[in-house]
C-alpha cells in the first residue's frame, strides 16, 4: 500500500495537468503534492447516450488480446487501500 502511495505521489509531482474524478480526489493530491494544474472529470457515464457496437467492441478486445467472454474490471484507486 505505501508502495503504490509513493509512486502515486511521484507521478502526480511530475505531472502537468492532474485529472481527478472528484473535488475531494482533487482537493487530497493538492494538500499532498501541492498546487498543480487540475481538473475534474466525474466518473459516471450515461450509458444511455451510446449505442453499443459489437464490432467495435470486439476490433478493441481482439487488439487487446482479451477475449469477448472474459470479464474486465477497471479500478482506479486513491487514497484508500
Amino acid at each position: 500500500r505505501q508502495a503504490v502511495r509513493r509512486v502515486e505521489l511521484a507521478a502526480v509531482r511530475k505531472a502537468e495537468v492532474v485529472i481527478s474524478c472528484s473535488a475531494d480526489d482533487q482537493a487530497y493530491f493538492k494538500d499532498c503534492v501541492g498546487p498543480r494544474d487540475s481538473v475534474v472529470v466525474p466518473n459516471g457515464v450515461d450509458v444511455r447516450r451510446f449505442e453499443p457496437s459489437t464490432a467495435v467492441r470486439h476490433d478493441f478486445r481482439t487488439a487487446l488480446g482479451i477475449g469477448d467472454s472474459d470479464l474486465l474490471v477497471r479500478f482506479a484507486a486513491r487514497k484508500w487501500g
